[in-house]
Order: C-alpha cells, then sequence, then structure tokens
C-alpha cells in the first residue's frame, strides 16, 4: 500500500510513450501523482463541491459505505491494510443510525422493513442519490497543464 494521501501514480499509465535506448521497447512511464491529484480537485470544483476534495476522500467513502452497506469491521480493515482494528473503526462515527439501524431477523425474513427504518445501503432499499450533472471533461494539453 502507498503512503501518501491515496493518490499514488502505480496503476496509472502517462499518455505518450518512449523508446528505451538498451532494449529498443516502447514503454510508457506513469503519471505523476499530482496530475491526478489536480484532476480530481479540478472535477470537484467543476461540481460545485464546498468541501476540500482529494484522492484520499475516495479511501473514506469507500471504507464508509462498505460499512453502511454492513460488511464487518475486520473485512474493511483487511481491505484498507490497516494493522489495528482501532484504525479501521475511526469510520464507524459517521454511520450514527441509532436505535433505527437494528433489523431483526424476522424482518429480513418477513420483509417487514420499512423505507424509515432500514438503514441505508441494503440491497431491498435502493439509494437514491441526487446529482447536478458535470460539465464535459476538458482536454489535457500541453498548453493546460
Amino acid at each position: 500500500m502507498q503512503a501518501g494521501n491515496g493518490c499514488g501514480s502505480g496503476s496509472f499509465p502517462a499518455t505518450r510513450g518512449y523508446l528505451h535506448r538498451e532494449t529498443g521497447q516502447h514503454r510508457r512511464h506513469h503519471l505523476h501523482e499530482s496530475v491526478l491529484q489536480r484532476a480530481v480537485r479540478d472535477a470537484a470544483q467543476r461540481a460545485a463541491i464546498p468541501k476540500r476534495v482529494t484522492c484520499h476522500t475516495f479511501r473514506h467513502s469507500f471504507a464508509t459505505h462498505l460499512l453502511e452497506d454492513g460488511y464487518d469491521i475486520r473485512t474493511v480493515q483487511t481491505l484498507l491494510g490497516h494493522t489495528d482494528v482501532r484504525t479501521t473503526m475511526i469510520y464507524t462515527h459517521v454511520l450514527n443510525r441509532g436505535p433505527a439501524g437494528v433489523r431483526s431477523p424476522a424482518d429480513v425474513v418477513f420483509g417487514s422493513v420499512t423505507t424509515s427504518s432500514a438503514p441505508r445501503g441494503y440491497l431491498d432499499q435502493p439509494r437514491s442519490v441526487a446529482t447536478p450533472p458535470l460539465p464535459p471533461p476538458r482536454a489535457i494539453t500541453k498548453q493546460s497543464r
């Protein structure tokens, strides 16, 4: 797992390639992490999101949604690469479901869970998120870098 803010460049190849002098192979470097960071920041600005958004925001969102969807804390711990479960438990503070978040086996079997009493994210309760449409993406050119 790469340290930092979550925008490691290990999986994103650069758009242009180069010819390796010794082997004659065509290769590509990876994008510098600042390119991805800037793209995320620009997308958040175009979407008029008032809060600060970084690549690490996606990591937090992923963990929170897994917990909301009922995955156990140990599974989330493993996926995030945390060595101590207490680090993963930080994500539970945003769930704040209260008594309505508890589902009895009878609710599951007989389907008596109502929209107001069901926690968000169960398969029988689809999420509805209204998001404004994004403007079309800008082409990245040498001049816009």
